[in-house]
């Protein structure tokens, strides 16, 4: 208390306090303090030691007044105090020291301590919780993320083999369509064939008889005859023309073919 400066401790034996007879004026003025103090009456000894010659006066001039004439202490509503060794105190009270405050600022303090330790457990354990459900819902969206993820890579696939499947049905279609036009083409050969078949098979039915006259005849024979000749002609043209391109690489050399060349084709 020293340390802290929080004021002094009086002990009081309550087995070796003795209780004092004191005359207290008969007045309205004047109220004893000890009757205005709630307390356990098995301290009662004590309380008077300390406020048992005590009054309650209205003013200082009367507090003064019943000090000289009864010798007891007085204080006044205001706070002036006149002791009965002559002391007179008043004029200014220094709230700091005032122990009732403190004890009441220390009650205040305690209860807002109490408060707010109260206050604190219960934000902690909010907290606590809290960060349970943060904990469990983060939990949750991992799991929700990995399943989203997983029906994602799902969906691509689903997709890609449509897609696929869709190119594969494309594909098959052209490929139809061309054994199509492949069958009809076919279909239209096949049509023809049978139809030249059908008149072959007519023409080998029919008899074979002569459809020419006889100056048609001759003018074939003649004809032959002039396709036979020009052929021989033509073999005996390309020998010519083949000795003729031989003399012409010789005379020019191996160097000027493509001028030889020119000469056997202007000969020929």
């Amino acid at each position: 208390m020293n340390r802290d400066r929080a004021g002094r401790v009086t002990f009081m034996p309550l087995n070796r306090l003795k209780s004092h007879t004191v005359n207290y004026p008969r007045a309205q003025d004047a109220v004893p303090m000890i009757t205005k103090l709630k307390f356990d009456r098995a301290y009662i000894m004590a309380f008077e030691q300390v406020f048992g010659r005590t009054i309650i006066c209205d003013d200082l001039t009367t507090a003064a007044q019943y000090t000289r004439s009864h010798g007891l202490n007085s204080v006044t509503l205001e706070g002036d105090r006149v002791d009965r060794k002559g002391a007179l105190t008043g004029g200014y009270h220094d709230v700091r020291r005032s122990r009732l405050d403190a004890v009441k600022g220390v009650r205040k303090w305690q209860e807002v301590f109490n408060t707010d330790s109260a206050r604190h457990a219960e934000v902690k354990s909010s907290l606590s919780a809290l960060e349970q459900q943060i904990t469990t819902t983060l939990g949750q969206i991992q799991v929700l993320e990995a399943k989203r993820k997983q029906l994602l890579e799902t969906r691509n696939m689903v997709a890609a083999a449509a897609a696929g499947a869709a190119r594969d049905e494309e594909a098959a279609r052209q490929r139809v369509g061309r054994f199509e036009r492949d069958l009809n083409d076919a279909e239209a050969v096949l049509r023809d064939a049978t139809a030249k078949r059908e008149g072959y098979e007519e023409e080998i039915q029919t008899p074979m008889t002569q459809r020419l006259s006889d100056a048609e005849v001759a003018l074939l024979e003649q004809l032959s005859g002039e396709v036979e000749e020009q052929k021989a002609a033509l073999v005996e043209a390309s020998r010519r023309r083949q000795e003729v391109g031989a003399k012409h690489l010789n005379v020019y050399g191996a160097d000027d073919r493509s001028r030889a060349r020119e000469v056997s084709w202007k000969l020929s």
